[in-house]
């Protein structure tokens, strides 16, 4: 079993990159991260003000580039426009040695999904980008995600059983949101995981569960990242200690069940 640990900065760092929520310098906060033991980083938008850099940035402290969510508008915009951005993405990624493209259909028209030519017309768009991004050398995972149009266990079995390529990012807390019993998607789809989500005050409340899910991932040969976000975060929050109870945690976990660490 192939797994590594990292780090995805929600909540954490603001959207000038100036300051992490407690106040850190963002320079300051990747050194933490990487001190901490974290491999990697996964983007969100605001890093995209210091792509030219973001390289060196991540190679200065060690760390690698996980990947980034790419939302797509397949049943809103026109499909070659879609495949334009996806491409333009992708390109963004590879530069930065990234290993993950996360897909995720976001909402502009309401009540679509309805008609079952909508998820055939959404299915085959997904199916197509999966083996893109397969074909570029990285892995695809679907982000079913609150308040788009793939959250529920019923919106995941859709798409699972109307695809063959596109593999599924395991997040605990969108699912837990959505009314979602994780376990039951980990077990039903645990071939199909390629990415994997976890929250620090998840883990800070219920480490058992996790290491359930850990355990399950171990027996599935799961090969990948598996990823702390930072949760529901204050000004008071204590970045480092979050972000290393994290790391500790799920350290200890993989130890404790003899993965083989990346």
């Amino acid at each position: 079993m192939n797994i590594k640990i990292g780090a995805n900065p929600t909540s954490w760092i603001n959207n000038n990159l100036t300051t992490s929520a407690s106040g850190l310098s963002f320079d300051k906060w990747l050194s933490d991260i990487s001190l901490i033991g974290y491999q990697g980083l996964e983007l969100e938008e605001p890093f995209m003000k210091v792509i030219d850099k973001l390289g060196s940035l991540l190679n200065e402290k060690n760390l690698s580039c996980i990947g980034k969510l790419h939302e797509t508008y397949i049943l809103d915009r026109d499909f070659n426009g879609e495949i334009k951005r996806l491409e333009e993405h992708i390109n963004m990624l590879k530069s930065l040695k990234a290993d993950v493209v996360i897909l995720s259909e976001r909402i502009l028209t309401k009540n679509r999904l309805k008609r079952a030519d909508d998820w055939k017309r959404l299915c085959l768009g997904l199916e197509i980008m999966s083996r893109m991004i397969s074909e570029n050398g990285l892995k695809c995972a679907y982000h079913p995600h609150m308040e788009t149009y793939i959250q529920n266990d019923e919106d995941i079995d859709i798409l699972m059983n109307n695809t063959k390529n596109i593999g599924l990012l395991f997040d605990t807390s969108h699912l837990v949101l959505a009314g979602v019993d994780p376990f039951t998607i980990l077990k039903k789809y645990i071939s199909r995981i390629t990415h994997v989500h976890l929250t620090s005050v998840v883990l800070e409340k219920d480490s058992t569960a996790i290491e359930d899910i850990l355990h399950c991932l171990m027996e599935a040969d799961y090969q990948g990242w598996v990823v702390m976000e930072a949760g529901k975060t204050t000004e008071d929050t204590d970045h480092f200690s979050s972000a290393l109870t994290g790391y500790e945690t799920v350290h200890s976990l993989l130890t404790k069940s003899e993965f083989a660490l990346m």
